[in-house]
């Protein structure tokens, strides 16, 4: 949980982690002890903790063992090349049923959105979580629905009507569409991930500015995304 913490919230106090995570701060200290020992976390020259030199190594390797971030990169790339568009590729953490964006691509356009890797966000909100949890099970929705978590973009709370309807349209279509779920005056478009198993794994996903989308535009969006998302799912599983 304290690694964890690190890792997402970087910088922060001691006692801002206690509080966060409901343990007590001679526990924290005495646990982030232990991580500086074993290089997981250092002081910086501020003597603020940060994730150390063992974690960041350990990260390093495991990233080159998952393909799909490294096999995304070009076709992220030729995506936003394509349409002018910041492209992203979310994976799925399915333990914690949340989502982290996994690498990202971004035109030369000043319009482009500035996306933060490897953090845990909602899967309730979002064309790209909304595509993800679409094919998971009846359970996990549930599971979900249950937190009740309000939009990154605004603030609005969560209508578990509206997302169980908008899920099966997602099923139905094969895409997701949403406006301002995550960032004021976007227009989020993804297309879910699928591995050899046909398990979810992820979304593939454009970011348009509301004044560039034109609805009668999102096909050949949707269709690249369709094609996209095919081709990282070959080249991860061997295919």
């Amino acid at each position: 949980m304290v690694l964890r913490d690190l890792v997402d919230h970087p910088g922060d106090a001691p006692a801002s982690i206690a509080a966060r995570l409901n343990l007590p701060r001679s526990t924290v200290h005495r646990l982030l002890a232990t991580l500086r020992a074993e290089d997981f976390a250092a002081l910086d020259a501020e003597g603020v903790t940060r994730a150390g030199p063992e974690l960041v190594r350990m990260a390093g390797r495991l990233r080159a063992a998952v393909p799909y971030a490294q096999l995304a990169e070009p076709v992220l790339r030729r995506l936003s090349e394509r349409f002018g568009e910041t492209s992203l590729l979310v994976l799925l953490e399915r333990r914690q049923l949340r989502m982290f964006c996994a690498c990202s691509a971004a035109p030369p356009d000043p319009m482009r959105y500035n996306i933060e890797l490897h953090r845990l966000e909602s899967l309730a909100w979002g064309a790209t979580g909304r595509s993800i949890l679409a094919f998971l099970s009846q359970a996990e929705v549930g599971a979900v629905i249950a937190r009740a978590e309000p939009s990154p973009g605004d603030g609005q709370p969560l209508d578990a009507g509206e997302l169980t309807n908008a899920l099966a349209g997602i099923r139905r279509a094969g895409h997701a569409i949403t406006r301002a779920h995550r960032t004021r005056g976007a227009v989020g478009l993804a297309v879910a991930l699928f591995d050899a198993q046909r398990q979810v794994v992820g979304s593939v996903a454009l970011l348009v500015p509301e004044f560039r989308y034109k609805p009668r535009g999102r096909r050949a969006f949707i269709d690249a995304l369709a094609e996209a998302s095919a081709e990282i799912s070959r080249a991860a599983s061997g295919g």
